[in-house]
């Protein structure tokens, strides 16, 4: 049974002109048969085929991991000038707080010694700031 096996599992192969001597010559160095050398060439050909196929797919993947990366980098930078648009909104938003938070404690100190009612001192007091957007003076 054996015999039928090794039989079936026989391969006839023809040698280009030199190649079945470059092939003995080597089998010799490497104290093997010619049969136990094509064996190892064949092995050694398939394993740095399959290295290398390997090695492919990881480039790949490595390759897809940084063009998502520089995605994120480029989003990351877009996140950030939304930060300081964000900021630069919050400090103008600051900045107009404290101008009505202002103008409500001058309307404040002039409610309390005046006799006048509050439209009117509201109304002048309006005055008074546009006139101080307008570079103009005012006595406090």
């Amino acid at each position: 049974m054996a015999e039928n096996r090794s039989k079936s599992d026989g391969f006839m192969l023809r040698f280009p002109d030199g190649l079945r001597d470059r092939i003995k010559e080597a089998a010799r160095r490497h104290d093997r048969s010619m049969n136990a050398e094509l064996i190892a060439r064949i092995t050694e050909h398939d394993n740095l085929h399959q290295f290398w196929m390997t090695a492919d797919s990881e480039i790949a993947k490595l390759e897809a991991q940084a063009s998502q990366a520089q995605e994120l980098r480029e989003e990351i930078e877009k996140l950030r000038e939304k930060v300081e648009e964000l900021r630069g909104q919050v400090a103008y938003q600051e900045g107009v707080t404290a101008a009505y938070r202002d103008s409500l404690l001058v309307f404040a100190q002039r409610m309390k010694g005046s006799k006048e009612d509050g439209e009117t001192l509201l109304k002048e007091i309006a005055k008074e700031i546009a006139g101080r957007g307008k570079g103009e003076g005012s006595d406090e």
